[in-house]
């Protein structure tokens, strides 16, 4: 009688040991590991850009929820997607907020300095221009998806930011444009 208690605890407790849930509700439910996986590019949840798809190295995407996230590596960049399954984002993203968001970021090894930017908003795009030693680097950011009616009005269902450097030597508003031009064609799959 003892070996089959002591074998029905140790099933009990190595159930509990491999458990692979890092983020849970307050009532235990499993919302998702958090773990950031590699895909494929092409599976990207992102479409619009095969100019830029030759630059993407790596994606890594993980689900929480109803969270979809991506992390869109370049090789002179990084870009987060966010994507909501339910709700959305609202369009709030004023300056402050902004320069918030932008304060988190560490760019070639140095924080970014959020209070020190010129914010500019052009066609949905908030974006910002930064250096770093022998580059100029654009921030920017730009809801993306259908859109959805909110709590508190209407949002988007996608939130898309990151950032992007080039040499010294490129021309200045080529790479605005080009930048601009390419959040402008972003659309989810």
């Amino acid at each position: 009688m003892r070996i089959i208690f002591a074998l029905l605890a140790l099933t009990v407790l190595s159930a509990c040991a491999t458990d692979n849930c890092s983020y849970k509700t307050v009532n235990g439910r499993c919302l998702g590991n958090g773990e950031f996986a590699v895909i494929h590019k092409d599976e990207s949840k992102l479409y619009g850009l095969p100019e830029v798809k030759e630059r993407v190295t790596k994606v890594k995407a993980r689900n929480i929820h109803n969270i979809y996230e991506e992390i869109i590596y370049l090789n002179n960049g990084i870009f987060k997607l966010s994507r909501s399954l339910r709700g959305g984002y609202y369009n709030r993203f004023n300056e402050s907020e902004f320069r918030k968001i932008v304060s988190g970021w560490t760019v070639y090894g140095t924080k970014v300095n959020g209070g020190a930017l010129d914010i500019k908003l052009e066609n949905g795009i908030r974006y910002a221009e930064f250096t770093r030693p022998n580059k100029q680097c654009l921030f920017g950011q730009i809801l993306l998806g259908q859109t959805r009616e909110l709590v508190h009005g209407s949002g988007r269902q996608a939130v898309f930011n990151g950032f992007t450097c080039v040499p010294d030597i490129y021309e200045k508003e080529k790479f605005l444009n080009e930048f601009v031009t390419s959040l402008n064609k972003l659309q989810l799959k």
